[in-house]
């Protein structure tokens, strides 16, 4: 009786020292799950860290570029180069283009008779003139310069389409850019804050064009009613307060200098050639200083036999 019960009992100690060593065992596989899991948490902690630091710094270095002006510029440099391609190609830019070139070609025939140094002066390249015309023709398709004839009218006058002109005053290029002038209107109307090369044909265009809206809103606030082209082309000479005050006397020809006066009358000049497109006669100061020579010349060139 008591041998069975004896190997009952070990089969049962057997059983549970198994059952202990079973134990033991799985503690240790479960003490190894843990550390693995562990290490799992850990890359993926750093990895979320990780991920959260670059995402910063993305959103930190876009914040910057936004803080900086710099992020909208490069959006407007992507939306100019499309509006740049589209502008390129329409017939009416290149009309414009054309012009420009026809006009040069006009004064550089007929200038020098007149003017002995106009031969030697020198004129815009293929680059400048399409530069020009482009910042031209983007102000006028946002409806900033609706006179944009009346503007280049104003640049033949001011320089004969001459990218390299300097005045006596100080003026610079195609425009005739004085340069506290263009530094006022680069921080006050342009938020251009860096020096500007203004011998550049597209930078003195844009400048140019930002004055010469700015004296046509200016001049219709204070008159209260839409100022002319030549009361715009004379602000522009001489300066917008001045031909203000000149305005508001009732008689501009007594308060503002004669270059001025002269000024206003060769842009409406230029203006009338444009829409008569006859590019040999433009030239001011044959039409305005040699009239009587002018109208011989133009009757001998419809009488038989002449050669014009």
């Amino acid at each position: 009786m008591e041998e069975p019960i004896k190997k009952n009992l070990k089969e049962k100690v057997e059983e549970l020292a198994n059952t202990q060593e079973d134990m033991k065992q799985f503690h240790k596989d479960m003490q190894i799950f843990h550390k693995e899991i562990s290490k799992e948490k850990k890359i993926m902690i750093a990895c979320t860290i990780g991920t959260l630091i670059v995402v910063a710094g993305v959103i930190i270095f876009f914040g910057w570029l936004f803080w900086n002006g710099s992020l909208k510029s490069m959006l407007r440099a992507r939306t100019l180069s499309i509006q740049v391609e589209d502008i390129t190609t329409s017939v009416e830019f290149k009309m414009m283009v054309d012009e420009t070139k026809m006009m040069i070609e006009g004064l550089r025939k007929v200038a020098p008779k007149y003017d002995s140094s106009f031969a030697g002066k020198p004129t815009m390249s293929e680059t400048e003139i399409e530069d020009y015309n482009l910042e031209i023709f983007k102000a006028k398709r946002a409806g900033d310069l609706p006179d944009a004839d009346w503007f280049r009218a104003n640049s033949v006058a001011e320089s004969e389409l001459n990218p390299r002109s300097y005045s006596k005053a100080g003026a610079i290029g195609i425009n005739q850019l004085m340069k506290d002038t263009s530094k006022w209107v680069c921080t006050s109307l342009l938020s251009i804050y860096d020096d500007v090369d203004i011998w550049n044909v597209k930078m003195n265009t844009r400048i140019a064009i930002r004055y010469w809206i700015f004296i046509r809103r200016y001049l219709r606030f204070n008159l209260g009613r839409q100022p002319t082209p030549v009361e715009i082309a004379m602000g522009y000479n001489c300066g917008h307060t001045a031909v203000l005050r000149a305005i508001i006397s009732g008689d501009p020809e007594e308060y503002l200098p004669r270059e001025t006066i002269k000024h206003g009358n060769k842009v409406k000049f230029y203006k009338e050639s444009y829409e008569k497109k006859n590019y040999a006669q433009w030239y001011y100061e044959r039409y305005s200083t040699n009239n009587v020579k002018l109208n011989k010349e133009n009757t001998n060139a419809n009488q038989p036999g002449t050669n014009g």
